[in-house]
Protein backbone atom coordinates (compact mmCIF):
# COMPACT_ATOMS: atom_id res chain seq x y z
CA UNK A 1 0.00 0.00 0.00
CA UNK A 2 1.03 3.67 -0.87
CA UNK A 3 1.87 5.30 1.66
CA UNK A 4 -0.57 8.95 2.30
CA UNK A 5 0.20 11.69 0.86
CA UNK A 6 1.54 14.32 3.24
CA UNK A 7 -1.46 17.40 3.64
CA UNK A 8 0.09 20.59 2.43
CA UNK A 9 -0.97 23.68 3.63
CA UNK A 10 0.60 27.10 2.54
CA UNK A 11 0.41 28.35 6.05
CA UNK A 12 2.68 26.38 7.39
CA UNK A 13 5.50 26.32 4.63
CA UNK A 14 6.21 28.70 1.53
CA UNK A 15 7.08 25.30 -0.02
CA UNK A 16 3.64 23.89 0.42
CA UNK A 17 1.49 26.32 -2.49
CA UNK A 18 4.39 24.90 -5.16
CA UNK A 19 4.21 21.41 -3.91
CA UNK A 20 -0.17 21.76 -3.87
CA UNK A 21 -0.14 22.99 -7.77
CA UNK A 22 3.05 20.26 -8.86
CA UNK A 23 0.63 17.63 -6.61
CA UNK A 24 -2.55 18.86 -9.02
CA UNK A 25 -0.88 18.70 -12.31
CA UNK A 26 0.81 15.56 -11.83
CA UNK A 27 -2.90 13.87 -10.96
CA UNK A 28 -4.46 15.50 -13.56
CA UNK A 29 -2.04 14.23 -16.10
CA UNK A 30 -2.40 10.96 -14.25
CA UNK A 31 0.85 10.80 -13.14
CA UNK A 32 2.55 8.64 -10.49
CA UNK A 33 6.18 10.63 -8.52
CA UNK A 34 7.68 8.10 -10.23
CA UNK A 35 6.97 8.90 -13.62
CA UNK A 36 7.53 12.81 -13.07
CA UNK A 37 10.71 12.38 -11.50
CA UNK A 38 11.98 11.25 -14.58
CA UNK A 39 11.38 14.04 -16.86
CA UNK A 40 10.77 16.77 -13.86
CA UNK A 41 13.88 18.13 -11.65
CA UNK A 42 13.27 20.58 -8.70
CA UNK A 43 16.83 22.10 -7.26
CA UNK A 44 16.82 24.13 -3.90
CA UNK A 45 19.25 26.88 -3.27
CA UNK A 46 19.79 29.62 -1.35
CA UNK A 47 17.70 31.37 -4.39
CA UNK A 48 14.40 29.93 -5.02
CA UNK A 49 14.14 26.97 -6.27
CA UNK A 50 14.47 25.84 -10.10
CA UNK A 51 12.27 23.77 -12.16
CA UNK A 52 14.00 21.92 -14.60
CA UNK A 53 12.66 20.26 -17.77
CA UNK A 54 14.69 19.66 -20.60
CA UNK A 55 15.94 16.40 -20.80
CA UNK A 56 19.72 17.20 -21.27
CA UNK A 57 19.15 19.30 -17.36
CA UNK A 58 16.94 16.47 -15.91
CA UNK A 59 19.25 13.19 -16.93
CA UNK A 60 22.89 14.29 -15.11
CA UNK A 61 20.93 15.47 -12.02
CA UNK A 62 18.57 12.77 -11.96
CA UNK A 63 22.14 10.26 -11.99
CA UNK A 64 23.84 12.35 -9.63
CA UNK A 65 20.99 12.75 -7.00
CA UNK A 66 20.74 8.45 -7.56
CA UNK A 67 24.39 8.12 -6.99
CA UNK A 68 23.97 10.28 -3.54
CA UNK A 69 21.33 8.35 -2.92
CA UNK A 70 22.94 5.44 -3.22
CA UNK A 71 26.14 6.17 -1.15
CA UNK A 72 24.27 7.58 1.84
CA UNK A 73 23.24 6.27 5.21
CA UNK A 74 20.21 5.48 6.43
CA UNK A 75 17.86 7.37 8.66
CA UNK A 76 19.02 5.02 10.96
CA UNK A 77 23.02 4.82 10.28
CA UNK A 78 23.08 8.71 10.00
CA UNK A 79 21.17 9.03 13.49
CA UNK A 80 24.00 7.04 14.76
CA UNK A 81 26.74 8.84 13.15
CA UNK A 82 25.19 12.23 13.89
CA UNK A 83 25.31 10.88 18.10
CA UNK A 84 29.36 9.65 17.65
CA UNK A 85 30.10 12.65 15.84
CA UNK A 86 28.02 14.90 18.80
CA UNK A 87 29.86 12.30 21.45
CA UNK A 88 33.56 12.96 19.69
CA UNK A 89 33.02 16.91 20.14
CA UNK A 90 34.67 18.49 22.94
CA UNK A 91 32.31 19.72 25.53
Amino acid sequence: MAPRPRELSPERSARDPFGSEMRRCREEAGMSLESLAAVVIYEESISPGTLMEEKRLVRPRRRAYDLLRASALSPKETAKYIRAVMKALPS
